[in-house]
């Protein structure tokens, strides 16, 4: 693709040139005349998508009451496999345009779906209708759940906040308490190295499956924090430690334990959410710190010696950056 007619000049341009000449009929062409049409179609795409950006065929044909219904359908198309790898079906010239022009995200047509991804999928539901009124706890980066609620739709603002506090641009990030790991999606698109820890047997369940999914490369560390043998041998740039540490305020042991985790964890910088100490679930708990006394307590009992309050998450809950 160029301006002009530079493809013209190109050895691939000659080649088909040359075996169309000898009788060969190639992309519904049978002379130079009708491969030069096809190549010029081609590049006045090529042309209208670099300046006015990629366009459906409902969005193109938009007041054409006279469009081919057929044609409203045709799309750059994907199938899905059975663990949710997108594999191409249709639409090659569009697609290889909006990756020559780098575009990081485009509509796609999705027409199969392999039943052991369909069989997932029904899972993620189910599990959602009975854990919290049809709704996953976290936003879901794969193109074909995405469009399932959640209850943090909102997510995007405590990543947002995280990110543009970070003193870091690269380097390990630990998750303490990843859930199905939404952090560590969207920081290894960042270039962190992550970790993600969950001891919850049903989350580490689609923890792995969206990770397969997804083919993210972060760490799981399936078991709780205190019992990874590894926590200590390790240095992070980055730990996220957001709604998870007031579960371990719960018993004296699990206290303990978090006190010592502290101690000994090797960190540059922490962002921490506390919960709120009036919740039901902290009634009878071993200690129940308001979010200044936890913020203290993280200090005092850690290698990092400086707090503060870097933004509000939706929910109302504060963010602090401790380093």
């Amino acid at each position: 693709f160029g301006e002009g007619k530079e493809w013209q000049d190109t050895s691939f341009y000659r080649r088909v040139v040359d075996e169309i000449n000898k009788g060969r009929f190639l992309w519904g062409c049978s002379n130079r005349s009708d491969f030069d049409r096809r190549c010029e179609r081609l590049d006045s795409l090529f042309q209208n998508i670099r300046n006015n950006g990629y366009k459906t065929q409902s969005e193109l044909l938009s007041g054409d009451k006279g469009a081919d219904p057929a044609q409203l359908e045709d799309e750059i198309a994907v199938n899905i496999g059975r663990d949710g790898d997108l594999l191409f079906n249709n639409g090659a010239h569009r697609l290889s345009i909006v990756k020559i022009l780098g575009l990081p995200e485009i509509p796609v047509k999705m027409t199969v779906r392999h039943p052991g991804w369909v069989n997932f999928k029904r899972q993620i539901l189910l599990y959602a209708r009975e854990q919290a009124g049809g709704k996953v706890y976290q936003p879901l980066m794969h193109p074909d759940l995405r469009d399932l609620p959640s209850c943090h739709d909102q997510e995007s603002d405590r990543f947002d906040i995280i990110l543009k506090n970070l003193s870091v641009g690269k380097g390990r990030l630990l998750d303490i308490g990843a859930h199905w790991g939404y952090f560590c999606h969207k920081f290894e698109e960042k270039g962190f190295e992550c970790y993600a820890v969950e001891n919850e047997r049903q989350a580490i369940y689609f923890l792995e499956k969206l990770k397969r999914a997804e083919n993210r490369q972060f760490k799981i560390i399936p078991q709780s924090i205190f019992e990874y043998p590894d926590i200590y041998d390790s240095y992070y740039e980055v730990v996220l430690a957001l709604n998870i540490f007031h579960h371990f305020l719960k018993k004296k042991d699990t206290y303990l334990k978090l006190i010592n985790l502290l101690e000994n964890l090797k960190l540059k910088e922490m962002y921490f959410q506390p919960h709120c100490p009036s919740e039901t679930q902290m009634h009878g708990a071993y200690v129940n710190y308001s979010e200044k006394e936890f913020v203290d307590f993280i200090l005092k009992h850690s290698r990092l010696t400086r707090a503060r309050h870097i933004g509000t998450a939706t929910d109302g809950r504060k963010i602090y950056k401790l380093d």
